[in-house]
Parts: C-alpha cells; structure tokens; sequence
C-alpha cells in the first residue's frame, strides 16, 4: 500500500496544523554518518515479521477529565505520544526501520560507486518498498516519529528510482548510438570493397583485351588457324558466361544460330576467297565482343540497382515492423501522427519503386534496339 495513503486523511491533515514545539519533541534524531555504514554483505531481500498492533481498548475507562484533554489535544494536532501503539510494537517497527535505512544507505553508497546497474538497483528499490509497505501501517502512520522515518525512507526511495530510471535511459541511448555508428562503419566498408572489385574487375577486363589485340598482331599467317579457333573458343566461352542471366531457351537458341551461321559461311567460301574469309570473320568477331561487353555491362548494372532496391526494401520493412511493434503503445494523436508517416513512407517508397522500374524500362527498350541495330549490321555483312 502507499505510504501517503496508509496515514489516512485525518492524520495528514493535522501533520500540516501540529506546532513547531511538538514536531521537536516527537522528531527522531537524525542518524550519524557511522549509522549509514552498514556490512558489505549484499541486501537481497528484507524479511519482515507480521505486526499486530492491538487496538486502544483502553480509551473507555478514562475519566470523564481525561476525556476532556484528549480531545482538546486532537483539536490541535496528531497525538505525539505512543499509547495507541503498544510499545513492543513500536520498538519492532523501529528495529525493522533502523535494519531498512542501514541497508538502503548501504545500498546507494554501492549505487553512488557505480557496483549496481540500472535493473539491479530497480530491483532493490521494489523489494525495499515492499519492506516498507509491511510495517506502514494505517496505525504505525499515526506515529509523528514513524511517520517521518516512513516519509524518509520513501523519499529515499523515489530519488534512487528517478536516478535509476534516467541511467537505465542514457545506457540504452548509448548502445542505439554505438549500433548505428557500427551500423554505417560496416556499410561504408562494404561500399569500399564493392567498388574496388569493380574497379579490378574494370582494369582486368581492359588488360586482357588489350593483350588480346598485341597478340594478333604478333601473330604470324602460318598460326592464323589456330588463332582463330582459339578465338572462336575464347568468344564462346565469353558469350555463356554473358548469357547466364538470360532464360536457357534464349541461350541455345543463340548458340544454334551461331552454328548455323558458322556452317553456312564455310560452306559457301571456298579456297580463292580465303583473304576475304579472314577479314570477315575478323569484322564478326568484333562486333560479337562489343555485344557481349554491352550485354555484361547490362546485367553487372542490373545486378547493382537490383542489390541497392533489396536494400532499400530491407530497411523500408524494417521501418514497417518497427512501427507496427510501436502501434500497440501509441494512441489519441501519436497514433493518427505515425500511421500518417507510414502511409507517406509507403507512398514515397511506392513512387521510388515505379520511377527506378520504368528507368530500368527505358534502358532495356534501348539495349534491345542497339543489339537489334548490331544484328541487322551482321545481316548486311553476311549478305555481302
């Protein structure tokens, strides 16, 4: 039960009226600094008797003078001796009390030092209330003496729990900061090692084509057959690993006509036209190339705004998820405020994904009519 509940409202309402003398009187000492020094054993728990307090039977037999006094000193304040608490009872809630303040000034010295954490000390502060609401009784609270050390020990107690509350609060504004700065280190990180492959893979890839090029010319005519078969079998190699993003109906029906066209070429020429051969299947080899490395460059780009969306879109259900934990505490206008920044987030998520689509849209409508501008150039050359 409360403490300011448990004195009841006549008795709070002469505490504020008792005089200067009587608050003297009935006051307890403060406790001396040695009071507050308590063993260092760790206070787990507080074990509390039952306290019967037995009621003033005794009211009835007083004269009729004795009456009279009574009630001219309840006129005036709350009564400031003990004689409606028997006086065991009053020297075990005492001894409770004096075990209660050793232990709760033992435990903020510990606190103070920095040996307790937040939900630790929480924990205490509820078993030290618990404690304390054992022994606050309605009538223990009468008792000008009790009722100031109960106030103490609940003020105490209210000062640890905000220091606890508001430490609990910095340490776990401090870890989500910690995390978000983690966060964006390992992204920066990865971004660093992705485009530095691609750089690699960038410098590679013009190395060997430049390598490529000096070995023709090095080449003399006696190897150029086995030059070329080495190049057919470097250009079809190069045309699979392209075409992998594609549908395998598309890619064997590239590659059969491929064959067909090889087949047809070497049928129809004959040995008077081998320079002529030579120069064509050279013309064809090149535009080949230039189609397999805009088909590569097709898809590592859609490979990279395909790998940005899905993060885009992790971290949008995310955001999603989040809110929709934190509905269940929201309500009134902090409801309507978030599911309006929801329906804003989605909108703008929605708007983001339509616009990269018809981008992506665009650019294969123009990949499509240069590879169709590069077969009909191949289909000049073969009819020439």
């Amino acid at each position: 039960m409360s403490i300011r509940s448990a004195a009841g409202s006549r008795a709070g309402s002469r505490a504020s009226r008792r005089p200067v003398s009587v608050h003297h009187a009935v006051a307890p000492r403060p406790p001396s600094s040695a009071s507050f020094i308590s063993s260092r054993s760790r206070p787990e728990s507080i074990h509390l008797g039952p306290i019967d307090v037995e009621s003033d039977s005794h009211g009835a037999r007083l004269s009729d003078g004795g009456s009279k006094i009574r009630e001219e000193h309840r006129s005036t304040g709350p009564r400031t001796s003990t004689h409606h608490l028997p006086h065991y009872v009053f020297e075990r809630i005492s001894s409770h009390m004096q075990h209660l303040e050793d232990n709760l000034a033992h435990t903020r010295q510990e606190w103070g030092d920095g040996e307790i954490d937040p939900d630790d000390m929480l924990s205490r502060i509820a078993n030290y209330r618990r404690g304390l609401d054992m022994v606050a009784s309605p009538d223990a609270c009468r008792n000008p003496s009790l009722k100031l050390r109960f106030d103490g020990v609940d003020d105490t107690l209210k000062e640890l729990e905000e220091e606890a509350n508001a430490r609990k609060t910095r340490q776990e504004e401090g870890m989500e900061m910690t995390r978000k700065v983690a966060e964006r280190r390992e992204n920066g990180k990865r971004e660093e090692l992705e485009r530095n492959q691609f750089l690699m893979q960038q410098k590679a890839e013009k190395e060997r084509i430049r390598s490529e090029k000096e070995a023709k010319k090095r080449e003399k005519a006696e190897e150029e057959k086995q030059r070329r078969i080495l190049q057919e079998k470097k250009r079809k190699e190069q045309s699979i690993r392209a075409a992998a993003a594609f549908k395998e109906r598309e890619r064997l029906a590239k590659l059969e006509k491929e064959r067909k066209e090889e087949e047809r070429i070497e049928e129809e020429k004959n040995a008077f036209e081998t320079r002529k051969k030579r120069e064509k299947a050279a013309r064809d080899r090149d535009m080949q190339r230039k189609i397999a490395d805009k088909q590569a460059r097709k898809a590592e780009e859609e490979a990279r705004y395909q790998k940005k969306f899905t993060e885009e879109e992790t971290r949008y259900v995310a955001k999603k998820t989040h809110q929709k934990m934190a509905k269940a505490e929201l309500s009134g206008r902090e409801e309507e405020s978030r599911k309006r920044a929801r329906e804003r987030a989605v909108a703008f998520a929605k708007k983001v994904k339509d616009d990269r689509g018809k981008k992506l849209e665009r650019k294969l409508e123009k990949l499509e009519k240069e590879i169709s501008d590069v077969e009909e150039k191949l289909n000049h050359v073969a009819d020439d």
